[in-house]
Formats: structure tokens, C-alpha cells, sequence
């Protein structure tokens, strides 16, 4: 199974989120941080799982709880997370980021 490793703007992302939610009512923050988790598993046990994106080398995976989509690159020695994005905010904002 391949190491997931998120760009650091992806991490702050999902912790912003995590926050939003645990405001909105105690315990959804951690509940967040275990669903983002699960995704992160079923994508590393199989990174073709998500799907293509537009024409390019990304993929993407919207979590099944949260309206939050995971944009990776699946390189050949780990699982990238470009983004962990709103789905309905912003779309492409991401698209710069390097592995």
C-alpha cells in the first residue's frame, strides 16, 4: 500500500475543515479527521479508484460524509493530495501545487 503524503496548504485545509466542523457541533471535527482517514485508506489501497480529472494526470475523490473532494496524483512512490477542497467552492484553485 503507498504512503499518502499531503502538500502542506492540503493539511491546513483539512485541519481549517476539521475546525469548521467541530464549531458546528461537538465531536464532527474528530468525526471529520476519521472519515478523511478512511478515504485516505480506501485511496491508498487503491489509487485508481477515484476519478479522472479533465484532461490531466489527477484524479479526484469526494469523502463520503463531507462535501470535501481529495485531488491527488497517483506517483510512482506515494499517493499525492494536491488539495482536500469544498466541492462546491473555488474550483482549480489548487492546480499550481508541486509534489
Amino acid at each position: 500500500m503507498k504512503e499518502a503524503r499531503l502538500h502542506p496548504a492540503a493539511e491546513k485545509e483539512a485541519a481549517k475543515a476539521a475546525r469548521w466542523y467541530e464549531k458546528q457541533q461537538a465531536g464532527l471535527g474528530r468525526e471529520f479527521r476519521l472519515e478523511l482517514e478512511a478515504a485516505l485508506h480506501r485511496l491508498r489501497s487503491r489509487p485508481s479508484r477515484g476519478a479522472n480529472y479533465k484532461n490531466t494526470a489527477y484524479r479526484f475523490y469526494k469523502m463520503e460524509r463531507f462535501p470535501i473532494i481529495l485531488y491527488y496524483l497517483d506517483l510512482p512512490d506515494c499517493l499525492w493530495i494536491a488539495a482536500a477542497a469544498h466541492a462546491s467552492r473555488r474550483p482549480d484553485y489548487w492546480r499550481r501545487r508541486q509534489p
